[in-house]
């Protein structure tokens, strides 16, 4: 697993992974309503989901649909390599390169009620909903513990920088 993170966390790998989540990220703005798409919203509720989803017509929701799969499982696992590259080049620490793959699995699982959901419309599937919604829930707020964790490599990264150059002055002088 080392020799993975320390791919993941080489330059032009990092550089390679930006590149193909930015055009994964544009691609699913075409395909996914912006709008109406459970996956961007933070605990909706069945009565919301429906809501929104009622907006949709049968196409949209196919769209929608083909958008789930067609682009966003390889973004999901674009974003995972990429997000687990850069926390394992800030902290150069396995365990916290890891929780990228958090967001993978609440993703992956949300995507699964989802389209069951979308699938069934316009029957009402409550817990599917529900459990949609808690998958969702639940990687956003890894999204959060991530970008809060690359936020604090940042800073460490910084001080230690600051630190070793204040350090290495003070020895010539």
């Amino acid at each position: 697993m080392n020799t993975l993170f320390e791919f993941l966390g080489n330059k032009r790998s990092l550089y390679v992974l930006l590149i193909l989540f930015a055009i994964l990220n544009f691609s699913l703005t075409y395909f996914m309503p912006k709008d109406q798409a459970l996956d961007l919203k933070f605990a909706y509720s069945v009565e919301e989901a429906y809501l929104l989803l009622g907006q949709l017509n049968q196409s949209q929701r196919e769209f929608y649909c083909f958008g789930a799969w067609a682009l966003d499982l390889p973004y999901m696992i674009v974003y995972t390599l990429f997000f687990s590259g850069i926390l394992y080049r800030l902290w150069n620490k396995k365990r916290i390169a890891w929780i990228a793959f958090f967001i993978l699995l609440a993703d992956f699982f949300e995507n699964i009620f989802i389209l069951q959901v979308l699938k069934n419309y316009p029957s009402h599937l409550s817990d599917t909903v529900m459990y949609a919604s808690i998958f969702t829930t639940s990687k956003w707020i890894f999204v959060g513990v991530v970008l809060l964790s690359i936020v604090g490599g940042l800073v460490n990264r910084y001080f230690q920088f600051s630190f070793s150059v204040a350090d290495s002055k003070g020895v010539r002088a």
